[in-house]
């Protein structure tokens, strides 16, 4: 896979990104029985999209670094960015009304455990893309000869399959190396992965004077989240580990010299004492 076409801060200009979505402004939020609950009052008063912020996604990745996220992680996310969850509400009654005082509020929720499972599922294919980018065959190989997971099986279904290995051993002369097959079975995997949470986007042409660009248009905070990602492995870009011993989150580069995915994990690293 080619590395360094783009830098994730040229995927998207911030004025566009703020078009593509726009998260309600909320009144509160909090988690109580197993449940993450947001308020609003005004759907129409937005917060500045999450889309803006370049981490958007790995932010979410990185929140299953050291196994499933505390709940007080769960809600600065939350407050931050909205909830990702699989319904989508574009009309006010799609979400559930609350009754608070003499106020009648607006409330969204989904679980702490389905929560959880998307924070997994997301490290888990940003893992995975992290080693294509970074052309890791033997962790892909792994992969194949002893899957862990349901991606992992759906991987090695498709290394196995006969229209694969038809087509990688005939595509080029002499045929694809082993590695090179594991690598072309990967990606196609999971692209039609990445390709299931942005169905609902709409492809939203944009002019301006002489000019005209395709834009998008996302209906909920999880397809935004798969759009950045997509974007990320549309334009192939290039990949790294966080240095931080843990971390070790998977996060595309600009420069040579960033060791770390985020501020926080910087800062942690400095506090870790080094050793003699």
């Amino acid at each position: 896979m080619n590395k360094g076409q783009q830098r994730i801060d040229d995927l998207l200009h911030p004025y566009e990104a703020r078009l593509i979505y726009e998260e309600p402004q909320h009144e509160g939020y909090w988690i109580a029985e197993g449940k993450i609950v947001k308020v609003y009052s005004r759907l129409w008063v937005t917060n500045p999209s999450p889309l803006v912020e370049r981490d958007f996604f790995v932010s979410f990745a990185r929140l299953g670094a050291r196994g499933d996220p505390t709940e007080a992680k769960i809600k600065r996310w939350v407050g931050k960015y909205g909830l990702p969850e699989t319904r989508i509400r574009t009309r006010s009654e799609d979400y559930e009304r609350v009754r608070v005082g003499s106020r009648t509020l607006r409330q969204a929720s989904m679980t702490v455990s389905e929560f959880r499972q998307q924070v997994q599922y997301a490290r888990e294919l940003l893992i995975l893309y992290a080693q294509i980018a970074r052309n890791e065959t033997d962790k892909i190989r792994a992969r194949i000869d002893k899957p862990e997971s349901a991606l992992d099986k759906e991987i090695r279904r498709k290394f196995r399959s006969s229209s694969h290995k038809a087509l990688t051993m005939t595509s080029v002369e002499g045929g694809w190396t082993v590695d090179t097959r594991a690598l072309c079975a990967a990606l196609p995997v999971l692209v039609e992965t990445v390709r299931d949470y942005i169905l609902e986007v709409r492809i939203r042409p944009e002019a301006y004077l002489d000019e005209a660009w395709q834009s998008y248009k996302c209906p909920n905070v999880l397809s935004a989240l798969y759009l950045q990602f997509w974007l990320m492995i549309l334009n192939r870009l290039p990949m790294r580990y966080c240095d931080y011993e843990k971390c070790g989150t998977p996060f595309p580069f600009g420069r040579s010299d960033n060791e770390v995915c985020s501020a926080t994990c910087r800062s942690n690293k400095r506090t870790v004492p080094k050793k003699s």
